[in-house]
């Protein structure tokens, strides 16, 4: 293995620190390497999903049919709920700005 220096904000480093005192990861660098074998995950993931895309760019149907498709699969699972809710809270904080003056 080969040594590293990081130099993070105190907040960062306490926040590392609070996870090994619970006996999340063994000591810091434990932590930073998890941190860079779920981003090599991540990573690799999305390069599937590109791939896939790409795979599928013989596809016949136009951007607005995906798109329906797609507005349509995230209805179904709470997507509007969730949009609505964001709408809501945007609201409110405008409504909370205001209210300061």
């Amino acid at each position: 293995m080969t040594d590293l220096t990081l130099t993070l904000p105190p907040a960062m480093d306490d926040y590392i620190r609070e996870r090994v005192e619970v006996g999340e990861f063994t000591d810091p660098s434990d932590y930073v390497r998890d941190l860079i074998r779920a981003d090599q995950r991540a990573l690799g993931e999305l390069r599937a999903l590109i791939d896939e895309g790409l795979d599928g760019a013989d596809d016949e149907r136009t951007v607005d049919q995906i798109f329906d498709e797609v507005v349509t699969r995230h209805r179904r699972s709470g997507w509007e709920t969730a949009a609505a809710w964001i709408g809501q809270a945007a609201e409110n904080e405008e409504e909370a700005a205001w209210r300061q003056f």
